[in-house]
């Protein structure tokens, strides 16, 4: 198999965006394929296994954001990036009702 790319839009509807723990686990994510993975907003491109460029896009809840994936197992490093956005999107749900709140 060659490597494609595959280009797909997500919207960070977690309540406090894409902050740091969120960015540690989508860089763990990320690191685990031979891809690359890049987070895209507003035509700045940044390395989804560099925390520092995470952070940097300043993603906070409602940005659009397109994940770009590029190499063999680019369909694999895609839908695991997609499941890890998407299972943050009710963080904020699920830790209220670990604390009670």
């Amino acid at each position: 198999m060659n490597s494609e790319t595959l280009l797909r839009p997500v919207t960070v509807t977690n309540e406090y965006g894409l902050h740091v723990r969120v960015a540690t686990e989508l860089v763990t994510t990320a690191k685990k394929y031979s891809s690359e993975v890049f987070l895209v907003k507003d035509g700045v491109k940044a390395d989804a296994k560099s925390i520092f460029q995470i952070l940097g896009l300043g993603a906070e809840k409602g940005t659009e954001l397109v994940v770009n994936v590029r190499g063999e197992d680019a369909q694999d490093a895609l839908v695991a990036v997609l499941r890890l956005l998407v299972a943050n999107t009710d963080e904020q749900v699920r830790r209220g009702m670990r604390h009670g709140d």
